[in-house]
């Protein structure tokens, strides 16, 4: 099989990290492979912020899961147990965050996606988390303090994490693949 179909084949979302941090090498290429995702019309609306700091990750997750509990959503509250880290405790996590345009958000997403398969090539697990930007689009809640601290420049806003270490456990089977959403027209 080709390297590359492996890679996305095999890939698996990961919640069970342990605590090795990830080199600033992997980083590096993990970021640069976010980068070179395709953008609609080329804007790379993009802005990605490196954290390995485990005291504001685990901040971050706090106030996640406060704002879970105030939220009144009984499915995300019922996912919300002592044990509960957005993150799922990995060492590192990437935010992206973007500018505002029309196709922001897929486009993040593409870069999101590029680093999750460049992290599995590179023998590193991965998990990508959307439920914490919750954060930051809360009319409840003010999220000030945690733009500063992740520096996120002005104009941008935190859409995507990539959370990112070693798994700490065997690798997640694939799940079933849903039949029936495939349409051929030639």
């Amino acid at each position: 099989m080709n390297e590359t179909i492996g890679t996305i084949l095999t890939r698996r979302s990961v919640r069970t990290f342990d605590s090795r941090q990830v080199s600033d090498e992997n980083v590096d290429l993990i970021v640069k492979s976010g980068q070179f995702a395709p953008s609609a019309r080329n804007t790379q609306p993009w802005h990605f912020t490196v954290v390995q700091n485990k005291v504001l990750i685990d901040s971050i997750s706090e106030a996640v899961k406060r704002l879970v509990l105030s939220s009144g959503d009984k499915a995300a509250i019922a996912r919300v147990g002592d044990s509960y880290h957005v993150f799922h405790r990995a060492p590192t996590v990437i935010f992206v965050s973007g500018c505002d345009s029309f196709y922001t958000e897929c486009d993040c997403g593409t870069a999101t996606n590029n680093m999750a398969l460049a992290a599995h090539s590179l023998g590193l697990s991965s998990c990508i988390i959307a439920s914490y930007n919750r954060l930051f689009r809360s009319d409840n809640f003010n999220s000030s303090e945690y733009l500063d601290a992740l520096n996120i420049p002005t104009g941008y806003t935190p859409i995507f994490s990539l959370s990112l270490g070693y798994n700490s456990d065997s690798d997640p089977a694939a799940p079933e693949r849903i039949e029936n959403r495939i349409n051929y027209i030639k």
